[in-house]
């Protein structure tokens, strides 16, 4: 059975979450027939025709110049970033990696994979992969990378989370990390509304949720997003009919970003004791209401 066969059981139409079948290079909706282009052998293309569009006076400014170039395919003036050379993993990333949980039977969507592409982390100890971007030529990037390491259990789909292109409740394992705490109360709420309708009755989630400190204590302008309390991180998931595992802060050095593998392994557990984290990963379960 090809990547493709096995990774339909999941797909849905990103307008309908109606099933797809194969027909030739398409994948088409059962009921509102629409079609949708298979780029590869494991890459699709599964965009919504009436893409959600947030109310950009409420999103971050960076977000609200962002978000319309990517839906129109010119995410980035100039040079785009990873376009010249492999994919390369920050030091808190590998601290976040080795604190999720992954086993050789579970099927992961990562949502929103963005240029870090960590589905390449996760696909060397999972079954299978869904990479999911709205940006085709970061997906590009990730693909070649992801040949170069032999990973042959990644499927890539051109997508808006927004939309995403899966069947309610199909998702066993659902990994969204560096998107929430970033643009705004109105986008995570539409993000994780969206997550939790597409995620199994008992799946797991794992998340990354910007801290408010980040603000003060990061001083890449770009990054200071309006950030979430932890105190707040329960009322907000309460909101979906989640349950939270366990709370922990991350990435506790001051603009961790620029720090060298071994200097954040060293210097991070200290900053613990000095600063707040930046980030907080959330683990999740979703349970139905009886």
């Amino acid at each position: 059975m090809s990547l493709l066969e096995t990774a339909i059981h999941y797909l849905g139409c990103p307008d309908d979450n109606e099933k797809l079948f194969i027909d030739g290079k398409f994948l088409v909706c059962q009921v509102c027939k629409r079609k949708f282009r298979i780029l590869n052998e494991n890459t699709i293309e599964l965009l919504p025709k009436n893409p959600y569009k947030p109310k950009l006076a409420k999103s971050s400014k960076q977000y609200s110049e962002w978000y319309p170039k990517l839906l129109e395919g010119d995410q980035y003036s100039g040079e785009r970033p990873n376009s010249k050379k492999v994919l390369n993993v920050d030091s808190y990333d590998l601290e976040m990696i080795s604190k999720i949980k992954i086993s050789q039977d579970d099927i992961i969507c990562e949502v929103g994979s963005g240029i870090r592409s960590l589905s390449l982390q996760y696909a060397k100890k999972a079954k299978i992969v869904f990479h999911t971007d709205l940006d085709l030529e970061d997906i590009n990037v990730a693909r070649k990378e992801a040949k170069n390491k032999k990973l042959e259990n990644i499927f890539f789909i051109l997508c808006n989370y927004f939309n995403l292109p899966f069947k309610k409740k199909s998702l066993p394992y659902v990994i969204c990390t560096g998107i929430l705490g970033r643009h705004g109360k109105e986008h995570d709420e539409k993000l994780l509304k969206e997550i939790t309708i597409k995620l199994e009755g008992k799946g797991k989630f794992v998340t990354t949720i910007n801290s408010k400190m980040k603000k003060i204590f990061f001083v890449n302008a770009a990054h200071q997003h309006y950030g979430i309390k932890k105190t707040e991180i329960v009322d907000l998931f309460s909101k979906f009919n989640c349950k939270i595992v366990s709370i922990e802060g991350l990435a506790f050095l001051p603009n961790s970003r620029n720090a060298s593998k071994y200097g954040y392994k060293i210097l991070n557990p200290i900053s613990k004791l000095f600063f707040p984290p930046s980030m907080w990963l959330v683990k999740i379960t979703k349970f139905e209401l009886k």
